[in-house]
């Protein structure tokens, strides 16, 4: 997984791949609990603000089948497609009028592609 997110916040590589996984692989209660523990006792950037609002509403979306979500995971996407909607959020990320905050959330979500990606 690209370290584009350790290069912005204190939150350690390894929960963040642990919430991912459990993301991938719809385990709501599990994803909630690391949630939890990477969002406790820590002072967040704005950056780090968007970032896990972006992660608190992937756990909420798990099992909404009307969420982006939910269509990212149920569509059966090809990898270079995956890869095409990691690109876009990328160059949302580089945008120069983009805020932290929007930086951050847009960052979890390509993250969260790209993991996606590696699981197929």
């Amino acid at each position: 997984m690209k370290n584009l997110y350790a290069q912005k916040s204190p939150i350690p590589k390894s929960e963040l791949e642990l919430f991912y996984d459990q993301i991938c692989d719809g385990s709501k209660n599990n994803a909630k609990r690391i949630l939890s523990n990477i969002s406790d006792g820590r002072d967040h950037s704005e950056w780090d603000e968007g970032y896990l609002t972006a992660l608190e509403g992937m756990v909420l979306s798990l099992g909404d089948e009307n969420s982006y979500l939910s269509r990212l995971t149920n569509n059966g996407h090809t990898k270079e497609h995956l890869q095409e909607i990691k690109r876009e959020f990328e160059s949302r990320i580089q945008s120069p009028l983009l805020e932290l905050f929007d930086q951050g959330f847009f960052s979890a979500w390509m993250l969260l592609v790209q993991t996606f990606r590696e699981h197929t």
